[in-house]
């Protein structure tokens, strides 16, 4: 009876020092979790999230540091202003680990999620979903080799995920109990995520993903698109019907305003309002080049050799790159006003250049004298392509006119007058055969290039009709217009069979590549597209 009486008054006495210790224990674990953190801490975090292991020692010192006059938030991991010891720190970090584990795995869900969101706009998404779970795993390793956690050694058997998935199943692997850095990195960004400072957390690991999502493409998406596009069929009128979008490019900053192939097709270039030419790999999406300058880019285009590169510069130039190294090899000036077009002639001698001045000007490649000017536009020269055979340059304008010049001597052969408002664009078949000129009242005006007798129009929506490219059989055309669709015409019968949607603003320029099998697309909306026929058909 008595030991009875000795336990109860022990059990009693317990009690009432967990109660009074009770407001003591919840405050420190409050100021724990909740307490936010200063721009020290912000910037430590956000670090330790890209260089987990250069910055713990950094951390360690700050969770032993007394608050700064000018910071008085209590340091991350510490409880009070007091330096915790090692074994207090310890207990302090697994307590908001315990607590917080919950928003480690929402932040972890929030990465996960934003990379399958902009994934699965691909094609690669629709078509495979194999492609989509192979990089969701290999991001997902990404984010888990960050956080200092152990990933599954070998992938997931691929399964397909719908388009348009929000939030994939992703479970993170749990942290290594043997690795107490990587441990504390995870209670870090835990605790990091509790605060009022969470968005400005997840908006640095979006931009960090967004990041490797477009810039710096995995092993595991590069084969599979290498791959993909070795699968393709050339694109005809017959298989038309069979297009789809492949791949989207989108790290220029703003207009996407031309899109040309290397003659071999390797590789393609884009120009863009933020002053860039940039060089990708057509095979892999993979971006080889970038180069920089100070004005806006307004067209690109390769020489049929392959071994340079011209832009149509706002700044009054033509300038020309070495097509491999990007660097620049001539500067050309002579324009009055901000250059639009620009084109190599088939020998790679002569490059044609136009722009708001009206004046044509042809340049000789080797020495870059301005050997011609041509004069007959009255308004801004909108478009130009040499004849496959090199004997003859068209150009449009917005004064409505096409007129085709001998590109020997710079004469004016034809005035031709399409009769569809402000011509956008003109292109030659592969096989000279063909001449067409685009307007501004949604038409395509065909024409046999030989006599210039007029042909049947393809006739597509209201809008305008701004860029246009011949299948390489010259069979299939394709043109862009201001809503940012692509229609498909078969030419012989001058009927549209299809319509290509993706892009959000106007298309700008178009281009096949010279086996056929791709279709590239430059857009307002900041995007370059590139579109093809999976398998044979």
């Amino acid at each position: 009876m008595k030991q009875r009486t000795t336990i109860l008054t022990l059990s009693v006495c317990l009690l009432l020092l967990l109660v009074l210790l009770s407001p003591v224990m919840g405050s420190a674990l409050q100021q724990a979790t909740d307490t936010p953190v200063g721009p020290t801490e912000q910037r430590q975090t956000i670090e330790a999230i890209i260089h987990p292991r250069e910055t713990l020692t950094a951390i360690a010192k700050e969770t032993n540091a007394a608050p700064t006059p000018s910071e008085t938030n209590t340091p991350l991991g510490q409880a009070s202003a007091t330096p915790l010891s090692p074994d207090d720190q310890t207990a302090t970090m697994s307590a908001i680990l315990a607590n917080t584990q919950d928003a480690a795995t929402n932040q972890l869900s929030t990465i996960m999620a934003l990379v399958n969101d902009q994934f699965t706009t691909t094609a690669q998404a629709n078509i495979s979903g194999s492609a989509t779970r192979s990089f969701e795993y290999t991001v997902n390793a990404i984010v888990n080799a960050t956080l200092g956690v152990t990933a599954t050694p070998t992938a997931p058997t691929p399964t397909p995920l719908p388009t348009g998935t929000s939030t994939p199943d992703v479970t993170p692997t749990p942290p290594n109990p043997t690795d107490q850095a990587a441990t504390d990195v995870v209670a870090a960004i835990a605790a990091f995520t509790q605060t009022s400072q969470a968005a400005t957390a997840t908006a640095s690991i979006e931009a960090a993903v967004a990041q490797i999502n477009n810039r710096q493409l995995t092993q595991t998406a590069t084969a599979m698109r290498g791959t993909l596009v070795a699968g393709l069929t050339p694109m005809t009128a017959i298989t038309a019907k069979n297009i789809k979008e492949l791949l989207i490019f989108q790290s220029d900053s703003n207009t996407v305003t031309s899109v040309a192939f290397s003659p071999d097709g390797s590789r393609f270039a884009s120009a863009s309002l933020d002053n860039t030419v940039r060089i990708w790999d057509s095979r892999t999406g993979a971006e080889l080049l970038v180069i920089t300058g100070l004005t806006d880019r307004n067209d690109v285009t390769f020489s049929p050799d392959g071994t340079l590169l011209a832009a149509a510069s706002s700044d009054k130039t033509v300038r020309v790159w070495d097509a491999v190294s990007g660097a620049e090899v001539i500067v050309l000036k002579g324009h009055l006003q901000g250059v639009n077009r620009v084109a190599f002639s088939p020998d790679s001698s002569v490059i044609a250049s136009g722009g708001g001045d009206r004046i044509i000007h042809l340049w000789d490649v080797k020495t870059g004298n301005d050997a011609a000017q041509l004069k007959g536009h009255v308004n801004s020269v909108t478009g130009l392509a040499f004849s496959p055979d090199g004997k003859r340059l068209a150009s449009v304008s917005d004064d409505t006119l096409l007129i085709l010049w001998e590109n020997r001597t710079g004469i004016q052969l034809n005035v031709l007058r399409p009769n569809q408002g402000i011509l956008y664009d003109v292109a030659f078949s592969a096989d000279g055969s063909m001449l067409a000129s685009a307007g501004s009242d949604g038409t395509v005006q065909l024409w046999n290039a030989q006599t210039l007798t007029k042909l049947p129009p393809l006739k597509g929506p209201p809008g305008g009709i701004t860029a246009i490219a011949f299948s390489p059989d010259g069979s299939l055309m394709a043109g862009g217009n201001r809503d940012g669709n692509i229609i498909l015409w078969d030419v012989k019968k001058a009927a549209k069979i299809g319509m290509l949607k993706g892009h959000t603003a106007a298309v700008t320029s178009l281009a096949f590549s010279p086996d056929g099998t791709r279709l590239i697309s430059a857009s307002a909306d900041k995007t370059v597209r590139m579109w093809g026929i999976i398998g044979s058909h």
